[in-house]
């Protein structure tokens, strides 16, 4: 009988035991983050957390020890939306690990997370927490990183903060965080502290000179974009571990002080965007193995040090400043420098001779500045790399040497604002232009190899080391950063270049830009045109060109921006495709034969072969008006002078022929005006006059009737003076005249939005006594009936895009708002705007999702919405962007896996692709199959 009883009781105890192991995965912990994931609003990614699966085995982003005990969590990039208030519990004793970055993560930090005792590292960077740092946060005994950067979190109560002896990393970047510096920094000694960032936020006053006193170990140091002011401290050369040191974009004065020379240390030194001041100093010749320096954006003046030469450097950029004279000579023949940004400044000399020996040179900006001489042929021998040659805006003279086309790397020539002349060299056409996206990225190009500390700059995105460069994109000058090293094009505007476009040099089918404008340059543009199947703004103004504009120019599907302008063209403007788009009348005008839409002049019979008389007729007819417009002020002005005088002696009155006009006053006396304005206003009617008759030289008006307007200013003016007017006349005459002037439907709506505006003093022209056409930063059509173009970027407006009314705008091609302080959401009613190729968010602080109805705009080519705090767009209603070309979503809060919107369809015509500093997560092997 216990024999038979025996393996029943064995499969008994195996049951209850493995039982007892499943309530263990449960309790308390298992149990605790189920509660929570029953709390967020999305937890798709945490699909595996369920009871059917053991916590510690099968739970994605779980880290279990051996006695089954959660100790990690990693859960960054997971799509989670919620709060935190049920995951911060007792029920967590043995946790060390949470990393909850680039997620949506809001509310407050739960000020019971103090109960993690044995928490180690706390990552929620990225997400959209606020509310005060809570001080309960250094109560936790064993924490040494503590990363809140890019939330919307507040100063802590620093009168509770506890001293926090085992930190080592500190993110505090992108909050809004204010004040002095952190005094819980500087009320303490942190030994142990390496990493500290407080960039991004709203920190102003002066950096303390006891900073080394309290953190002695101090290696990375990045206070860049706050407002910091004062001078730079000396005792920096006392932080003898300091690797990296990021001051950018603050408010700092005086010089560099030279005892800065000292830490050995120091590989990273960005002091850029400040008003630093004096001279480069002999002391950076000790910083012997400093790999990049940027003091780009300040004041400093002066002759550059010979030394600066010999140092490690991979990056420089001096850009912006007033440094004078001519470079030294390099001694250091086996120089890594990369990068070399000299422009904007007031450099001499011809081009630097002691340049030859880099290399390794990737990128060279001497622009706008006042280098002079020829352009060396060796540079074509000498920078085997280089990818990216600016020279603008300098005093460069000769010829553009062959030998360029040796820079079988170059993707970026910008030698425009030059003195240069002869041809176009045909050897440019020689470029490969490399697929940048495939082969090349600009980290390769810094060496990832060097370490700040325990990360490197690059990795966690507090400073790139990724080149910049100032560029005229699309008839604007824009600061390419990242995407400079994407860019590829040709610009030799504003220079005396003579003979034809070479044919070959369009067969570069993958540049994006092409600017020949603004030279001498004749003959033909060449039939091939077509073959720039990439460009995207193309620029041959101002020149000699004549013929026909080839048919081929039609076949280009990414061209937005094109100006053919003041040239010799004739012939019938293509159409078709993208054309369609470009319905401007600006890119064609001042060419005598040039017919046909956009252009308000019709085609002839034989306008295919050349229709020069119709254009001759109309300049001949402009000639005329302008004669006559001229000799209507002289003529009018003494006529109406004489005849005025002869009216205030007893003359006769030479005004008979305005029926309605009666002055109350004496009459002989000539009390009702005086003789000069009586004298403009014969000068405006003869000016009417010859406007009529250079217009339509075989219409006739009624009498008086071209003096109308003009009586009605004349007639207000002489009223101010007397202080008497006709009723009568004011109500049938002036009054109209008034009402004739009310500004357009699209002007009140512009007004109705900047009533709204916070800020919005760069609009003071925006009135309605002013035609919306004439108010600055708008652009209206060629009969100024309607707004086409906003460009309000770098306006300093403040305020919600709630209160524009885009039902107002039906012709609007384009909208720039970049670089303000626009709020809020985007408006879901942004898809009335139905012929907008081109939208610029860009540097703002817009918030919430992405709208669908962003997919709802039939013509947008360009979208930038880089750099706000914009989340995910609702897929399932996301359309298809057909014409779309560029879009950058760069710096968002973006997250989860790759696009879907993106991989469910082909974009043939998407070039430009930006998805950096988001949240995204997986894989992207399926992006080569739809994005062409």
């Amino acid at each position: 009988m216990v024999s038979q009883l025996k393996y029943p009781l064995c499969v008994s105890a195996t049951f209850l035991l493995l039982l007892l192991c499943m309530a263990n995965a449960f309790v308390p912990e298992g149990k605790a983050l189920l509660r929570w994931k029953s709390t967020l609003l999305n937890s798709a990614s945490l699909s595996s957390w369920k009871h059917s699966n053991l916590t510690c085995s099968s739970w994605g982003g779980v880290t279990c020890d051996h006695a089954g005990h959660v100790t990690e969590l990693y859960l960054g990039g997971y799509n989670l939306s919620g709060t935190l208030d049920a995951l911060c519990s007792a029920a967590f004793p043995h946790l060390t690990l949470i990393y909850l970055y680039d997620n949506n993560l809001f509310g407050a930090i739960p000020t019971n997370i103090s109960l993690l005792l044995n928490l180690t590292s706390l990552v929620l960077r990225n997400n959209n927490l606020v509310g005060a740092i809570p001080y309960q946060l250094s109560r936790l005994p064993k924490i040494a990183t503590l990363d809140l950067g890019n939330n919307h979190l507040t100063n802590p109560d620093v009168t509770k903060l506890a001293f926090m002896s085992s930190l080592q990393l500190l993110y505090l970047g992108g909050n809004k965080l204010n004040g002095t510096f952190p005094p819980f920094i500087l009320n303490h000694t942190f030994a142990m502290l390496k990493y500290l960032d407080l960039s991004g936020n709203a920190y102003s006053g002066s950096i303390p000179e006891n900073l080394q006193a309290m953190l002695p170990n101090l290696e990375t140091l990045d206070l860049s974009s706050n407002m910091f002011s004062g001078s730079m401290p000396r005792s920096f050369s006392r932080l003898v571990n300091l690797s990296g040191l990021n001051l950018g974009n603050n408010n700092f004065t005086g010089g560099i002080p030279k005892e800065l020379g000292d830490p050995s240390n120091l590989m990273l030194m960005d002091l850029s965007r400040n008003i630093f001041t004096g001279s480069i100093n002999e002391a950076f010749c000790q910083l012997g193995i400093l790999r990049s320096l940027d003091l780009s954006n300040n004041r400093f003046s002066g002759v550059l040090p010979g030394c600066l030469w010999n140092l490690s450097l991979m990056y420089m950029d001096l850009s912006s400043n007033a440094f004078v004279g001519e470079l030294p000579t390099l001694t250091n023949l086996s120089s890594a420098l990369k990068s070399v940004h000299l422009a904007k400044n007031n450099f001499t000399g011809c081009f630097p001779f002691s340049l030859k020996t880099l290399r390794s040179l990737v990128s060279l900006d001497l622009g706008e500045n006042k280098f002079s001489g020829i352009i060396p042929p060796w540079i074509g021998a000498s920078f085997p790399l280089l990818r990216i040659l600016r020279l603008r805006s300098n005093m460069f003279h000769g010829s553009i040497p062959w030998e360029l086309s040796q820079l079988s790397h170059l993707q970026l020539l910008d030698l425009a604002e030059n003195d240069l002349t002869g041809s176009t060299p045909v050897s440019l056409s020689n470029f490969t232009y490399i697929d940048m996206s495939k082969n090349f990225t600009y980290i390769d190009m810094i060496d990832q190899g060097y370490q700040l500390g325990d990360c490197t700059f690059i990795c966690n995105g507090s400073h790139s080391l990724d080149d910049q460069m100032d560029i005229v994109w699309k008839g604007k000058d824009y600061t390419f950063k990242r995407s400079s090293m994407l860019m590829t094009g040709i610009d030799l505007s504003s220079n005396s270049l003579s003979g034809e476009i070479p044919a070959e040099l369009l067969n570069l089918g993958a540049i994006r830009f092409l600017n020949l404008s603004r030279n001498n340059l004749s003959g033909a543009i060449p039939s091939n045109i077509g073959n720039l199947k990439d460009v995207e703004s193309l620029d041959l103004s101002w020149n000699k060109l004549s013929g026909h504009i080839p048919s081929s120019i039609s076949h280009l599907m990414f061209l937005n921006t094109v100006n053919l302008s003041s040239n010799l063209l004739s012939g019938e403007i293509p159409t078709g495709s993208q054309l369609q788009t470009l319905n401007d009348p600006s890119i064609y005008i001042n060419n005598l034969g040039l017919c046909g839409p956009p252009l308000s002049i019709e085609c002839t019979n034989n306008s295919s072969i050349s229709t020069p008389v119709d254009g001759a007729k109309e300049h001949h007819q402009d000639m005329w008006l302008c004669y006559s417009v001229i000799a209507g002020v002289v003529f009018g002005f003494w006529y109406g002078l004489e005849h005025c005088l002869s009216a205030r002696s007893g003359g006769t009155n030479t005004l008979t022929m305005v029926k309605y006009v009666k002055f109350n006053g004496s009459g002989a006396n000539g009390t009702a005006c005086n003789p000069f304005s009586c004298s403009i206003l014969y000068a405006h009617y003869f000016i009417v006059a010859a406007y009529k008759h250079a217009t339509h030289p075989s219409a006739t008006f009624s009498e008086g009737a071209p003096f109308q307007n003009s009586l009605s200013v004349y007639y207000l003016l002489c009223a101010a003076m007397h202080g008497q007017f006709d009723q009568h006349f004011y109500n049938r005459s002036v009054k109209k005249s008034v009402a004739n002037c009310k500004i357009s439907r699209e002007g009140e709506a512009l007004l109705r939005w900047n009533d709204t505006l916070l800020n919005s003093i760069s609009l003071s022209s925006w009135s309605r006594f002013k035609p919306t056409c004439y108010w600055d930063r708008v652009t209206c059509d060629e009969g100024a009936r309607y707004v086409t173009h906003l460009d309000l970027s770098y306006s300093s407006l403040h305020g919600t895009l709630d209160a524009f009314s885009f039902s107002a705008f039906r012709h609007l091609a384009v909208l720039d708002l970049s670089s303000n302080n626009i709020f809020g959401a985007i408006p879901t009613n942004i898809s009335l705007l139905l012929d907008l190729t081109i939208l610029v968010l860009s540097y703002n602080n817009l918030v919430g999702a992405i709208p669908d109805q962003l997919s709802r705009l039939p013509k947008i080519a360009t979208l930038e919405l880089t750099n706000n705090h914009l989340t995910n767009p609702d897929v399932t209603k996301f359309s298809h962007l057909s014409r779309l070309q560029s879009l950058l979503l760069g710096g968002n809060k973006l997250n989860c896996t790759f696009p879907q919107f993106i991989l469910n369809r082909s974009w043939v015509r998407l070039q430009l692709l930006d998805l950096s500093g988001n949240g995204f997560s997986g894989l992207i092997q399926r992006i080569c199959f739809s994005v062409s």
